[in-house]
């Protein structure tokens, strides 16, 4: 056989001449000669049909780039050879890398994640910052499927403290030929701490593509008064605790807008799952109060993206009942663009003054 070049390929469950093709003028199943090499399957990138070919009835057609490199190897199925850098999202950014390092997200293992709940991760009380939970789950199932975020739902079921170490256990429970269905389970030693599902998927040119509604007229972010003076968390400027070390806040139109970034600059569906943690304090506001909540579950459902240095969240409170909190939140790109869309349930946490009693002299003396 002559040279040809070659490139690791994924041949999905067997190791065989058959595997699964895109319907890019080519039949369901495409034929690619395959040739074993140091104990991996590989596939020539790309090549006119040859006689062979044309004898099993079926065209021969271009190596499918994947997402990292994914090598089927003799007796192994699907064994992945991660690559941060390979993980290029197709509808905007995505984790290729910049969410593991700010999340401190470390792979262990296929499926395996972890990460330490530092400082910056947390609530003003030391405990797992909701927006932090989720933002884990957008990341591990973008990295672990290669592919875009598309929605996510978090449960929180357990809490952590600031030096626990939290593990991730990500399944992908289908993988179709563009989407994927992903289950993640965070746990602190032996409890449960979130559950996850969401879906990742490869974006294309659709026969809808539409936005429904348009960006709220808001005073811009250099009008709008900080989180920390608002909410009256004393909080040294110089020397930030908790999330407010990686985020910052500026609320505009008495609480119904917020802007948003994280300091550091840049947005992916990660950090603007991170921002979105805001609808319990909202809800509150909107009753006259002074509060929040603690979140039994964040989702985000996201759109296109967009560069932006602010987005701004664009509060939709329900209703309180029973001591519980039901809202939601759109997010906005500076340009108009509509990024996603939150909602939360939460138990409502309400006290009586400025400050939060955990903040409180008393609480500290």
């Amino acid at each position: 056989m002559r040279d040809l070049e070659h490139e690791p390929v994924d041949v999905g469950r067997r190791a065989t001449g058959r595997t699964r093709g895109h319907r890019q003028g080519t039949s369901k199943y495409c034929f690619r000669p395959q040739i074993r090499e140091r104990g991996s399957w590989t596939a020539p990138i790309s090549r006119r049909p040859s006689a062979a070919d044309r004898r099993v009835g079926r065209k021969a057609c271009a190596a499918r780039p994947c997402a990292g490199t994914v090598v089927g190897r003799v007796g192994a199925r699907n064994r992945r050879e991660w690559e941060p850098s390979a993980f290029a999202g197709q509808n905007g950014p995505m984790s290729d890398g910049s969410d593991l390092a700010w999340l401190g997200l470390e792979r262990r293992g296929e499926g395996r994640w972890s990460f330490e709940l530092t400082s910056p991760l947390t609530r003003h009380d030391g405990k797992l910052y909701g927006g932090a939970g989720i933002a884990a789950s957008v990341a591990t199932i973008e990295a672990e499927t290669g592919r875009d975020a598309l929605w996510t739902t978090t449960q929180f079921v357990g809490s952590a403290d600031m030096g626990d170490r939290i593990d991730c256990h990500v399944e992908v429970l289908a993988r179709g030929r563009r989407t994927s269905q992903v289950r993640v389970t965070g746990t602190a030693g032996d409890h449960i701490v979130f559950a996850a599902l969401g879906a990742t998927g490869a974006a294309r040119k659709g026969p809808v593509e539409i936005q429904v509604g348009t960006m709220p007229d808001a005073p811009a972010p250099e009008h709008g008064e900080s989180w920390s003076s608002r909410h009256r968390h004393r909080q040294d400027p110089d020397n930030p605790t908790s999330w407010f070390q990686i985020a910052e806040m500026r609320h505009v139109e008495d609480g119904r807008y917020i802007w948003a970034r994280m300091r550091d600059g840049g947005h992916t569906r990660a950090t603007i799952a991170f921002l979105a943690d805001m609808v319990p304090s909202a809800v509150v506001r909107a009753a006259g109060k002074m509060g929040g909540g603690t979140s039994l579950d964040n989702a985000i459902r996201y759109g296109a993206m967009a560069d932006t240095d602010w987005i701004l969240l664009d509060m939709d409170p329900y209703f309180g009942s029973g001591g519980y909190l039901h809202g939601a939140a759109r997010v906005w790109a500076e340009d108009g663009t509509l990024l996603a869309v939150a909602s939360q349930t939460a138990t409502a946490m309400v006290w009586e003054g400025d400050i939060p009693p955990w903040l409180s002299e008393e609480s500290r003396g």
